[in-house]
């Protein structure tokens, strides 16, 4: 990390000038937003699914599981910068961004339907490996890890090829300080649209099941099948309905990917809003698996069709106030700041997942709901406005560099999302196990009380220690307009 970036005086080229900052058409941040359903798909839906079908219902060890979550995150994590990079250098009729976008789109479509279609008979087979002595001489895989891995890989693909280009594209919407935040909270409002759809997949996949003659594992195939074309409708609509801003490409030199990436990362605000954010989504990915098993196995004790139930009323209410609170945040970002509003969420949300211990038990198995209601209340704060704080540090970095990169700052924003997810998948596969975990099994009073404690643990310390960082966060309306006057004025533009 460097120091804050210092004031670049030079005159930045004629054709590099940017319209005046205008109000975003509601048209336009609605096509662009429909893409954060389809993102949500993949980095909620993925995880709420594939624990409960390839651990509860078809017997994968959880611990492998988590791994082979994991792999094809680190795999899209590692490629995001290329594609962020590739995608700041692209000079077509289209944009910088949308080809890319509609590509990734019909890609990351496909693929996700096709991890659900692994026929039941890999179940119990495997192929095994010859390894180095010290590193155990063998190892057998099942064949449903190398289906999953080999499909979920290849989904990932088409999704780094979409969300780099497309959080480009939604930070470089506006100019406007304000216009950045309203643009991100439409975004957030969509996002939140499928949060009403998304627990209430594996409860699906039961009812489709029955209708079908079979089980959960043959219902989350036709389950899989509607939702993959509800993916790819809302991944094209950025891509055919969002006009990328004038003079955003065109004569601005191209940036070869390791200056881009030094560049980049040569940036402490950055660095800041990175470290905040990956902690919130560490926080919040611990909800999906070891808040299910914690559902099914001490709420519900051990109903899983229950718990699948409980856990899609919980996406109702997390959508019902997560869209309600949208408009809230957006409102008060303009009053207090986004930083105070930030701290404020997480304020909040620290309060839900403490008082978890007492929301969460089987005696009153929805009071959980008060639970959730109070942590989605607190960080769509975070997530109405992180996205509109990236669009500010993208004017540090112009007035540091001279150029507009949103493409590698893009790939920043999905690198540390698909960062956390990837962590997560692993921690919480093994944390079960840590904690005494027995797939299949009842489970002990000390395990259940020890995922209790790793629950509140993990998720209370990491947002602690994100409102600390957010408080020293330096990037105020203040500061961020008086950047944007400076580019304004070099670049020949009043407004």
């Amino acid at each position: 990390m460097s120091e804050a970036p210092t004031i670049v005086r030079e005159p930045v080229a004629a054709e590099l000038l940017q319209p005046p900052a205008e109000k975003v058409p509601v048209g336009r941040k609605i096509a662009y937003g429909a893409g954060a359903i389809s993102d949500q798909f993949v980095t909620n839906g993925i995880g709420s699914l594939a624990m409960p079908i390839y651990n509860l219902g078809l017997g994968l060890d959880p611990r492998l599981l988590g791994w082979i979550m994991a792999l094809p995150r680190v795999f899209d994590a590692i490629i995001d910068p290329s594609i962020g990079n590739l995608s700041d250098n692209t000079r077509t009729r289209w944009g910088r961004r949308r080809p890319y976008i509609l590509i990734g789109g019909v890609v990351l479509s496909v693929f996700f339907v096709a991890m659900w279609l692994a026929p039941r008979s890999l179940a119990g087979r495997t192929v095994t490996f010859a390894l180095p002595s010290w590193l155990g001489g063998t190892m057998h895989l099942p064949h449903l890890a190398i289906y999953f891995l080999v499909t979920s890989m290849l989904c990932y693909f088409g999704y780094a090829f979409f969300s780099v280009p497309r959080g480009a594209m939604g930070i470089e919407m506006s100019t406007d300080y304000h216009e950045r935040t309203a643009i991100f909270a439409w975004n957030t409002f969509l996002a939140y649209t499928a949060a009403f759809l998304m627990p209430w997949l594996y409860n699906l996949s039961f009812q489709a099941g029955k209708l079908a003659g079979g089980d959960e594992i043959l219902g989350v195939r036709y389950v899989a099948a509607g939702v993959g074309v509800v993916m790819l409708v809302c991944a094209l609509a950025p891509a055919l309905f969002v006009r990328e801003r004038a003079g955003t490409f065109g004569a601005q030199p191209k940036t070869p990917l390791f200056e881009g990436l030094r560049m980049t990362f040569n940036n402490y605000p950055l660095w800041l809003m990175f470290t905040i954010v990956f902690l919130v989504l560490l926080a919040c990915s611990m909800i999906g698996p070891m808040g299910l098993y914690i559902s099914i196995d001490y709420i519900c004790g051990g109903d899983k069709k229950w718990a699948s139930y409980i856990g899609g009323v919980n996406g109702v209410l997390q959508g019902a106030v997560g869209i309600a609170v949208t408009p809230l945040v957006a409102w008060t970002a303009r009053r207090i700041g986004k930083k105070s509003t930030m701290a404020l969420g997480q304020i909040i949300a620290i309060g839900g997942f403490a008082a978890s211990w007492w929301l969460m038990t089987p005696r009153f198995p929805y009071l959980q709901l008060v639970k959730t209601g109070l942590v989605t209340f607190g960080l769509t704060s975070v997530w109405v406005l992180w996205g509109s704080v990236m669009a500010d540090i993208c004017d540090l970095d112009e007035l540091k560099y001279g150029l507009r990169r949103e493409g590698m700052f893009g790939a920043a924003v999905t690198f540390l999302m698909k960062a956390s997810t990837a962590c997560v998948t692993v921690v919480a596969g093994y944390a079960l196990i840590w904690a005494g975990y027995r797939p299949g099994g009842m489970q002990t009073v000390a395990t259940l009380t020890l995922m209790r404690v790793l629950y509140i643990a993990i998720t209370v310390g990491c947002l602690l220690v994100s409102l600390a960082l957010t408080f020293i966060f330096p990037i105020n309306e203040k500061s961020a307009r008086e950047v944007r006057a400076i580019l304004d004025a070099r670049n020949g533009r009043s407004g």
